[in-house]
């Protein structure tokens, strides 16, 4: 993975310059005199945010699964759920025969 795609912080500049393009569209729009033309800015304006969205969810979600304190216990889960997780072992006391008979 590359070193710019490793941050969250640097899914923020495409949101901010797809925010800053709906900012001014929005401004033209409210100059054009054709009622076609606004509704093209208006859908135009509607995509940027649902992109800018996207993106931002999904900075915060690569963020949060980074620092999940939960992901080992998820992994063990998963793994039980797929079926290609080993039955757990018990721990073997060094003193117990019956427990080390097992």
């Amino acid at each position: 993975m590359p070193i710019a795609m490793q941050s969250p912080l640097f899914g923020l500049i495409p949101f901010v310059l797809l925010l800053s393009l709906s900012f001014f569209i929005l401004v033209v729009v409210g100059n054009v005199k054709t009622q076609a033309l606004k509704i093209f800015g208006y859908v135009i304006v509607a995509l940027c945010w649902v992109a800018a969205l996207l993106i931002f969810s999904t900075c915060v979600c690569k963020q949060m699964r980074k620092t999940c304190p939960m992901m080992p216990m998820r992994q063990n889960m998963m793994g039980q759920a797929k079926g290609t997780m080993e039955e757990p072992i018990a721990p073997k006391a060094p003193g117990c025969p019956k427990m080390q008979s097992k």
